[in-house]
């Protein structure tokens, strides 16, 4: 098999810049070109000791070593834990485009133009991969533990999603209305005085959904409000995957 040594360097390069882009697309940090170009260009010594008749766990170790460097380089080193989350991002996105690259190959007849094609459509991949791991990583950030705390003696424990739909408020004070699965709820435990009724409104109808006035809300274990509304959705309402949607008020609140 001939192998072009050249283009070989050229596309390893290409791939370790798109792999360190992408590690800092995900940590949302700014790379100087500079550093970006230094560690990729480090990402070709574990590429030229494939010439060389090293044993496999020599190989491993050096390319274990190289990538330690290549992320020192390209992002700095501030503690020791934070390092280690990059470089286990990085290697997260190197098992990615390594499968992806292995998919052609097993699948296709890969040849020098089928990988300059590649190396050209690159950026397209980087921008449409970067969006969509913005788009997982925000979604991720709307999502929160929750203790609901109805009396001195029940409290439950429920999975919320921070909705900006949610704009539904209780019309005499004007209070905010959290939207939770009816069926969660132990409503035999609530007191009567704490159940109110409050208007709503969708595209194709106006009704009336049930609340209850809830004394503490405790968000991810840090954050407490009082005298919480919570709207108990039945069927009619769907909360998806979701125990609880939050209020878009609390959106500011719990950064």
């Amino acid at each position: 098999m001939i192998v072009y040594v050249d283009l070989f360097m050229l596309l390893n390069f290409f791939f370790d810049a798109f792999l360190l882009l992408a590690t800092g697309s995900f940590f949302k940090q700014y790379i100087k070109w500079y550093r970006l170009i230094l560690g990729a260009s480090l990402g070709l010594l574990s590429t030229l000791v494939l010439f060389y008749p090293f044993s496999s766990v020599t190989l491993i170790l050096f390319q274990v070593v190289v990538s330690v460097l290549m992320v020192i380089v390209t992002f700095g080193f501030s503690t020791l834990q934070k390092t280690g989350k990059t470089l286990v991002i990085f290697y997260v996105h190197s098992l990615i485009l390594g499968g992806f690259l292995t998919f052609l190959k097993q699948h296709f007849k890969v040849n020098t133009a089928i990988w300059m094609f590649i190396l050209i459509l690159s950026p397209v991949f980087l921008f449409l991969y970067i969006k969509m791991m913005k788009e997982e990583k925000d979604k991720i950030r709307l999502y929160y533990q929750i203790e609901l705390f109805l009396n001195d003696k029940t409290t439950i424990h429920l999975n919320a999603y921070l909705d900006t739909g949610n704009q539904l408020y209780e019309p005499y004070h004007h209070r905010p209305v959290v939207l939770v699965k009816e069926k969660l709820i132990p409503i035999s435990n609530i007191n009567k005085e704490h159940i109110l009724l409050v208007p709503y409104e969708t595209i194709s109808e106006t009704s009336l959904i049930k609340c209850i006035k809830v004394p503490k809300m405790r968000i991810d274990a840090t954050r407490e409000y009082t005298d919480v509304l919570v709207g108990l959705c039945g069927s009619k309402v769907k909360l998806g995957n979701y125990d609880m949607l939050l209020h878009v008020d609390y959106k500011e609140e719990i950064k």
